[in-house]
This record gives C-alpha cells, structure tokens and sequence, in this order.
C-alpha cells in the first residue's frame, strides 16, 4: 500500500490534492492527509521510498490477473488473466496467459498455456505446451504433451503420472484423446474420435477420422484410416477428387540395390506386400544386385506345358494362333523369345473367331468378334466390334459396326457408322449413314446415304437420304416416344423460317401446322330476344348453339367459356340489337374472371337502322389462368326496355382460341 500526502498541484504550493477518482467507484477522499494506492489481484506492488512510488515487476512471480492465494514456494512463474495460477502452490517455470489458462496449477512444472482455459486443470503436469482457447483444457499429470489449435487435446487428463508426449497442431487435432501416448496429429481435427490409442502419426485434415478407441502404432497421411486397425501405414486416399491421389512417386527406390533376395513387392487394392519368387521343378532362381535370374535347370529343355485344357510334350513346344485367335495373331520366335503380336504391319487389328481376313491390303482395321469384317479385302479404317459386324464388307472406307450383325450385309459404302444389335443390316451400298439403336435403318436397302437415325426400331424408308429421325413414332407403345426435349431452344433467339411438326412427326420450315387439341369454338345465339334491354340492364348474351369446340371449353347452358390452361387468349363478338331508338347507347363487354373489356360502345343517333336494327362487334386480347372463365353481355341504355338481341349465326355471333 502507498499513501500520498500534502501533494502539490502545478498551481504551485498551497494547491493540494483533494481527492483521487479511478475507473469505478467514484472519487477517494484523503483519510489523515493520506490517499493510499495498491494493487489488486496481481502480485506487483507499489513499494514507496522518499519521494518516489515504484511498480516493481522484477518478481519471483510475475502474475496479473491472481495474487497467488494458495502460493508456498513455487518461482519463476508469469502469469496473465483472471484467474491464472489461482491454485499454484510450489509450482516453478510456468507460464499461463489467458482467462482460466494454468488455473489449477499446485506443483506442475514448466508448463505453458496460452488461450482462454488453456491447460486450465493441470495440477503436477510437467513440460506441457498448450497454445490455443482449450487446448489442453482437461490434463492434470500428463508430461511433455504439445498442442497447438483451439480445443487441441482438449480431453486429455492425465494416464499414469508419466503419460504424455502428445503432440498436436490443428484446430480439434486428436480432441478427444484421454489417456493415449506418443501421438502426433498435424492438421485440423486429425484424430479428432481417437480415445486411447498410442504412438500413431497423423498427418492432414481428417486424418485417421474414423479412429474411434484404442487404435495405435499407425502411420496416416492424408487418409480416413480403417476403424480399430494398429500397426498401419496409410498414405493418400486413390482417387481423383479433392483430397485423393491416381499417381504415385516415390523417389529413392529406382536402381537401389537392396542385396541379393529373390523377393517382389505386390499389391492389391492399394495394400502393399512382398512375395518370394521360389524355384520349381527344373527352374533355378538367382537373385542378384537388383536383379532376379530364372533359369531352367536339368533336362533337355522343355518337356510338358499345360493348356487351360490338354498338354504339349516334348523339348519343343510350338505355339500357332489359330483361326479362332484372329486373322492379325500370330506368334514371333526369335532366339529365346517368343512374341504375341496382335497387329500385322498395316497396322490392322482382327482378333476373334474367323475376325478380319489373311492375306488382305487393307489399312488401320480393326475388328473384334466372331467372323467381324471377314470378307474385308482393300477397305481401310472400318472398325467392327461384335459379332458379324461388317460381314460382308470389302472394299468400304471408315465404316463403324458396334453391336452384332451391324451394317452385315454393306459391300462397298463408306463413312457409315451402325451401333446397336442389326443396325443397318440390309444396307448394301451407301454412305454417311449414322444409324443407334436396336434394327435402326433395316429398311435400308440399296445406297441410302446421309441419313441419321436414332432410337430402337428406327425403320427408316427405303431409298431415303439426307434424313434425321429421332423415335420410332408418337405413343406410349414399345419404342414409341410421348415427349421431346431439346436443350438450348427455350428463350433462344434466332431469325429465319419457322419450324413445324405435321400429323407424320415430320419437321417442316415454312409449313402449315394444324393442332386439333388446341382450345378453338365459335358459338351463336339460335334465337332473339326482346324486351330485355333498353334500360340499362346488363344481359349476358345466349350463345346456346356451338358451331365448333376442339377442346370441349365453351358450356352453352352458361354461355360461358373456361380456359383449360393458362395463356393469352383471343376474343370476337357480333350482335344485332333491335328495338333500338336515336336515345339509346349500347355497350358489350367482354367478361373474364377478374377483369372486364368494354367494346362496341356506341349511340344510337343518326346510326340506327330502319326498324330499329343497329349492330355491334369487338375483338380483345386477355391473359387467363388456368381455370379463369369468359362470357359476353350486352346493354342498352336511354329509353325503356324495349331492346332486344336478334337470333341466328349470321348476326349474333362469338368465338375464341389460345394464342400463346
């Protein structure tokens, strides 16, 4: 504590200090001419001497945030936060900074916690570096453990009074970790479920996340690991997405002589093992500096090779390629060696059952197959894949055949291409065809050319080209087709002839279009009516009798019409008042739900015909959802009600349709 007494003000002598204000609590009075300064929860102090107060941070424990209550002997400790080192006792070397970092520490030894409850619970821990809000929040005895990253070994507590040696860097790393030694994890929430295990390396986010107990002595990088495994090395996850390897570089291996042993690393699913290569009957095997030497041993040479069925016998052995190999197999000897070559020198390749034809001209080839392009003799670049594609081909150019009996019966044309179980099998001649699916292009015949046909039973016509059919036809049968959709058409902006489908599914540019499912009907009043208007009355017109109603949308019973789907629909409308004088108005109006047109306002001055008669009519374009209903009335107005409306199709008359 230090008090100040009969302290000037710049105002010079006379001029003392009356009272102290801090940040709380208000202003300090002098208590016997003395205001006294101290500190609180800290353990430097204001010591006074002469005239000077001095703040001494030169101590034995540097602590701001605790005044050490339960402290005896411990030194050398620095502290920072409120509550830290609020236990300590005879601990030495510790260093806490943080709020509740260090805050059960009685005898523990060079310890460090930085972070918010960093390392909060060790007692008589020694060694441990905690460095991150919670890291190390629950050890108490555990030696020598390192964590770095928010809550990193967050769950440790103690093992046996020597446990320890963790080491963990990453947000979450080995989080759950209670009692297990020896572990290193670098990486956000590496180990993150591993409880007890031990002596595990874990490197990269996530690694070993599906650890759950005790799993130990394990070598991760970059994977998930496999729960309850020990003793494993895991590097990288196969793969080509994000976080996953599809190559592998291991520098250090190449040409390394490792001594002599006849051993082989193998392989299987990603594990890797060794296999040692033994000697058999008449073999010898003599391993070297990074090299394996087999040799036959005894005997005159070869005596038996076993087949996948029977055996040859004797000191040579020949191997024939068959013509159910293809006609490009053939067996190389030269020397010691035997070659399998599957390519003659035109760089053709026929490999199945009677595939391609010996002795030929043809170039770059390929059939795969029973009896696949077997008649070929100059053509080049075909390609047959399946049985009898391009059967009888000889002399074509850059034909395709996938599938089975695909362009089988083609002799001479060029550029087709046919995918799917008899594609093209009656084509003879032409070219440039592309035809998929299954009989696409049967009743090709003869030298139909440029056509594109896709889909199953795709026929074509016989002696088309320059044609594209997509679906057999319209339906819901077998190969039939019901809807189409064309990606990068909708909202498309283009200049041109317009495009149409008639009644065959056939596109046409420029043509006529005819839709008999399209909401059309036009309907009149069969008979008059009099006296029904005149003043002021609002009729609705009694259109009773349908002239046509593709969609079935207009009830004559109500005279009204209601729109089947939502869209922008026409409307007309004629009728010939009667009764009518030079003071009468008449007005139509067109009815929709929630809106109505006005059309055909007009007087009868100087316009009434003899007898009465005076016509109206109108047209308005109306947007309507789906459900929405329309209907027509008339009124007259000006005179008593002596109006009428005549009956008939010719003058009283509506109708409507969709437009869009």
């Amino acid at each position: 504590m230090s008090q100040v007494s009969g302290f000037f003000t710049n105002s010079g002598p006379g001029g003392y200090v009356q009272t102290l204000t801090g940040n709380s609590g208000g202003p300090v009075h002098p208590t016997a001419g003395n205001i006294n300064i101290i500190t609180a929860n800290s353990t430097p102090i204001f010591a006074g001497s002469g005239s000077t107060e001095t703040l001494d941070f030169g101590l034995a424990n540097l602590v701001l945030g605790s005044s050490l209550p339960a402290l005896t002997s411990g030194t050398s400790n620095v502290g920072m936060g409120n509550g830290v080192f609020g236990a300590l006792t005879s601990g030495i070397d510790n260093v806490g900074i943080g709020t509740l970092s260090s805050q059960m520490i009685t005898s523990g030894e060079a310890n460090t916690s930085v972070g918010y409850g960093a390392g909060r619970e060790i007692s008589t821990g020694i060694n441990n570096t905690y460095v991150g809000a919670g890291a190390g929040a629950a050890t108490t005895i555990g030696f020598s453990n390192s964590a770095f990253g928010t809550d990193a070994l967050n769950n440790y507590t103690t093992g046996t009074s020597n446990a320890g040696s963790n080491t963990a860097i990453g947000d979450a790393s080995l989080v759950q970790l209670s009692i297990g030694t020896l572990n290193t994890a670098l990486g956000a929430s590496s180990g993150d479920h591993l409880l007890t295990g031990t002596h595990n390396i874990l490197i990269g986010y996530n690694a070993a996340n599906t650890y759950t107990t005790s799993e130990s002595s394990n070598i991760i990088i970059g994977n998930f690991g496999v729960v309850s495994e020990s003793n494993v090395v895991r590097i990288g996850t196969s793969g080509t997405g994000a976080g996953q390897q599809s190559t592998c570089y291991i520098a250090g291996i190449d040409g390394v002589n490792v001594g002599s042993t006849a051993q082989v690393v193998t392989e299987v699913s990603g594990q890797l093992g060794s296999a040692v290569i033994t000697a058999g009957s008449g073999i010898t095997i003599t391993p070297g500096a990074n090299t394996i030497t087999i040799t036959a041993s005894g005997g005159s040479g070869i005596t038996t090779i076993d087949g996948d069925s029977g055996s040859a016998t004797g000191s040579t052995i020949t191997f024939n390629a068959n013509t159910n190999a293809g006609a490009t197999v053939k067996f190389a000897a030269s020397g010691s060696t035997v070659d399998l070559d599957v390519t003659d020198a035109n760089f053709n390749t026929f490999f199945g059952l009677n595939a391609g034809k010996s002795g030929n001209s043809t170039n770059q080839s390929s059939a795969f197959g029973n009896a696949s392009l077997s008649s070929i003799t100059s053509g080049n670049y075909n390609t047959a894949l399946g049985q009898n594609n391009l059967f009888t081909l000889t002399t074509g150019i850059g034909n395709v055949g996938v599938g089975t009996d695909c362009l089988y019966t083609l002799l001479g044309g060029n550029h087709n291409i046919g995918i799917g179980l008899l594609n093209l099998f009656n084509l003879a001649g032409g070219s440039g065809n592309v035809c998929i699916g299954y009989q696409s292009g049967v009743n090709y015949t003869a030298s139909e050319s440029y056509n594109i046909l896709i889909g199953d039973d795709v026929d074509g016509t016989v002696g088309e080209s320059h044609v594209l059919r997509i679906g057999k036809s319209t339906g819901s049968g077998t190969s039939q087709l019901n809807k189409a959709f064309v990606a990068g058409i909708n909202g498309a902006t283009s200049t041109g002839t317009a495009v149409v489908i008639n009644s065959s599914d056939q596109l046409t540019a420029g043509g006529i279009a005819t839709n008999t499912s399209q909401p059309a009907f036009q309907a009149y009043a069969s008979t008059s009516s009099t006296n029904s208007t005149g003043d002021g009355t609002v009729v609705i017109i009694p259109f009773d009798t349908i002239v046509f109603d593709q969609n079935g949308n207009f009830n004559t019973s109500t005279h009204t019409f209601t729109a089947p789907v939502t869209g922008r629909y026409m409307f007309n409308v004629a009728i010939l008042y009667t009764g009518i004088t030079t003071q009468t108005t008449t007005q139509i109006v067109v009815v929709t739900t929630g809106n109505s047109f006005n059309l055909a306002y007009q007087s009868g001055a100087g316009t009434v015909a003899a007898g009465g008669f005076l016509g109206g009519n109108g047209a308005v374009f109306a947007h309507m959802t789906s459900g929405d209903t329309a209907y027509f009335t008339a009124s007259a107005t000006g005179g008593p009600k002596t109006a009428g409306i005549d009956g008939g199709q010719t003058f009283v008359y509506c109708g409507g349709y969709l437009v869009s």
